[in-house]
């Protein structure tokens, strides 16, 4: 498997400083990345995580929003992926719907938080390998089908502005 890429998202991105260190030290040759809820999205497709680490709220308290929510349905529809909650407030997430897939994990910060993401990282490296190799199982299905129909297309289609929507 190719180095781990790791994306924390986090409203307070010196929150989860000691967890990079963390994982970098523990894990060899891992890469992390810390994003903010803003730019999440974009990092997911830039940056292609294995995994990510995801906090809930942003902001604290009353004013604090579920941002998370939306970063995960993001990653459930457009990069399926291991998702790890790391929020200091587990109670924000709705039980069941929000925790009820085996990709996805809740931890709460605290002392000694960062050994038990670290946990659950390790615990989600087999299943990181499996969908990387699904994944390249699918591009080349995907390329080799792709080589196949090429030449039927562009012979029936003269109109090669025509050619892409084909």
């Amino acid at each position: 498997m190719p180095t781990l890429r790791i994306l924390l998202v986090d409203d307070e991105p010196d929150s989860v400083a000691s967890l990079v260190a963390e994982l970098s030290a523990s894990l060899g040759g891992c890469e992390c990345k810390i994003v903010t809820f803003s730019n999440a999205t974009q990092q997911i497709e830039e940056f292609d995580p294995h995994l990510v680490v995801l906090d809930w709220l942003q902001g604290i308290g009353a004013d604090a929003a579920t941002d998370g929510e939306t970063i995960r349905d993001y990653i459930w529809k457009y990069k399926f992926c291991p998702l790890l909650v790391y929020t200091a407030a587990p109670e924000s997430l709705i039980r069941g719907r929000d925790t009820d897939d085996p990709f996805f994990s809740v931890i709460q910060k605290g002392a000694n938080s960062e050994q038990a993401v670290l946990a659950r990282v390790h615990e989600f490296k087999p299943h990181i390998a499996a969908l990387e190799d699904a994944t390249k199982e699918i591009r080349v299905t995907m390329t080799g089908a792709l080589r196949e129909i090429a030449p039927a297309v562009f012979g029936r289609i003269a109109d090669s502005a025509g050619r892409p929507d084909v």
